[in-house]
């Protein structure tokens, strides 16, 4: 439901461009309040985001296995018990990229494994939030496929068992993607 209010509730149109100021979790609540102070913070976050005019992508990252592991253990489990399952990672499971992001082709896949140095893991290990610039490009698979390289800024707080994040590009972005 959050996914459709969010889509319906905050369209570019209706989400004021003036005032945007610093992308942050901040902002978000800002213009929430302004523009439809009933919506959940879900929703706001999704909808807001979309219509951003700066690259932007938000991110749920919580403990979770890769697709391929998750298959295996559905199947294992009508056939014979396994000792040892596979142990899970800090994930990228819920993203949100809008269309500026995707203009300049930056994304991030669902289900990515977060890199162990980002901002992201140490807030889901510690707690609280923090802000941090980062590269997209320390993004891996495990067969070495990588993100772009794209410098971004990382607003990230833990919730609950999740951590949300806001990866936004960075000014020069556009720059480093039009060469």
């Amino acid at each position: 439901m959050d996914l459709i209010a969010g889509e319906v509730g905050f369209l570019a149109d209706f989400i004021p461009s003036h005032g945007f100021g610093d992308i942050s979790f901040e902002m978000i609540e800002s213009v929430r309040r302004q523009v439809s102070p009933d919506a959940s913070y879900q929703a706001a976050s999704i909808g807001i985001v979309k219509a951003l005019p700066r690259p932007c992508i938000l991110l749920e990252a919580r403990l979770a296995l890769k697709k391929s592991e998750e298959r295996n253990k559905a199947q294992l489990r009508l056939a014979i018990p396994v000792p040892a399952e596979p142990t899970q990672s800090l994930r990228a499971v819920h993203t949100t990229t809008n269309q500026p992001a995707r203009d300049i082709g930056i994304y991030l896949p669902k289900n990515w494994k977060v890199p162990a140095k980002s901002v992201i893991a140490a807030v889901f290990e510690t707690g609280g939030s923090a802000r941090a610039r980062e590269n997209l490009s320390w993004w891996r698979t495990s067969s070495g496929t990588q993100l772009p390289n794209c410098p971004v800024r990382v607003e990230a707080r833990r919730v609950g068992d999740s951590v949300i994040a806001l990866l936004v590009a960075e000014e020069d972005s556009d720059a480093v993607f039009a060469a």
